[in-house]
């Protein structure tokens, strides 16, 4: 079993983590498993004709590539952790002609592995119901050793990349507007900065222009597992601004450890969260920006939002050995 993923399969972000860990939990279990990028995937693939190959979504230009080669002892799967069609801020006409090219390419392959419920039925919505769609949740990728007391005043986390989708430049842009110069708060952001620059670049000069940004705002960078678990134990709300989560593993996280969250209403988010207990979520991103002005402003209504989300840490201890056993389980039948 080949997982085929991209080049930046080393670094930060939630598919990467989703693979790496997956193929760790399946060799646990005596499964021949490995990671191989598109090109060394290719050059094994022509010289074996045989065996099953996950192909990553994010390498989904390659896609083809293997599907010209698919035989009766090779079969191509498709690992869905994002669709070019998401992409948020698309116009109606060139969505269409993504998804489009998404249905053609998708039909022809063996299989599919996705991380929701949500994405199985764009899927199904895609007219693929008579081919397996095996839903594999991921675990944490980070868990809480231990139940600290909550954290006192406005200190938000966001765990995302610097990238469009993530919304972090409207939100900070919406979020300033609703400032005062007497609120006081502490906002974290990890994650990676390299993958689109010249965004990552307007996010931080946005940071350094506004003066309540510049001293409430903390771009961290990429952070090692250990590293986002502190930012977890010590923060009182989680963050998501993004347009688009085909499941949403930082805001699992961030339920893991007890921490309510402000999110838009986007993708598999509405899944993860139990309005009023575990979080809020919003429909649009001045909405967000809003919300989060008024819980810097009064930390007991943020006290009681923090309260309401300890209650209902979810309690099932679902591990990556869980997910690998589902996974093969949905693969045999």
């Amino acid at each position: 079993m080949i997982f085929v993923v991209p080049d930046s399969q080393a670094q930060p972000s939630g598919g990467n983590l989703y693979n790496r860990l997956l193929l760790r939990a399946l060799r646990k279990k005596g499964v021949r498993a490995e990671a191989l990028t598109v090109g060394p995937a290719l050059s094994r693939l022509k010289r074996s004709r045989v065996g099953s190959y996950w192909v990553d979504s994010l390498c989904f230009d390659a896609l083809e590539r293997f599907l010209n080669l698919q035989g009766e002892e090779l079969r191509i799967y498709a690992l869905i952790h994002d669709l070019p069609s998401l992409e948020p801020g698309l116009s109606l006409s060139a969505r269409g002609r993504r998804a489009a090219r998404e249905k053609k390419l998708l039909s022809r392959v063996s299989g599919f592995l996705v991380t929701s419920r949500w994405t199985e039925s764009l899927l199904l919505k895609y007219g693929l119901a008579g081919k397996p769609i095996l839903v594999v949740p991921p675990a944490p990728a980070v868990s809480p050793s231990r139940f600290r007391p909550p954290v006192r005043g406005f200190i938000g986390l966001m765990v995302n990349n610097l990238i469009r989708r993530k919304g972090i430049l409207e939100f900070l842009s919406c979020l300033a507007r609703q400032l005062k110069e007497s609120d006081t708060f502490t906002l974290l952001i990890a994650g990676r900065s390299d993958i689109d620059p010249d965004f990552s670049r307007r996010c931080l000069n946005l940071i350094n222009r506004h003066p309540r940004l510049r001293t409430g705002v903390v771009f961290l960078g990429p952070l090692p597992p250990a590293g986002v678990k502190r930012c977890y134990e010590n923060s009182s709300v989680f963050i998501s601004a993004s347009g688009m989560e085909t499941f949403g593993m930082a805001i699992q996280e961030a339920l893991a450890f007890g921490l309510p969250v402000l999110a838009l209403d986007a993708g598999n988010v509405k899944h993860l969260l139990s309005p009023e207990r575990t979080g809020l979520l919003f429909r649009t991103m001045p909405a967000l920006a809003k919300a989060c002005a008024r819980y810097i402003r009064d930390p007991d209504a943020l006290g009681t939002l923090q309260r309401r989300a300890r209650r209902f840490v979810p309690m099932d201890h679902y591990d990556w050995e869980d997910a690998a056993q589902l996974f093969l389980e949905q693969l045999s039948g």
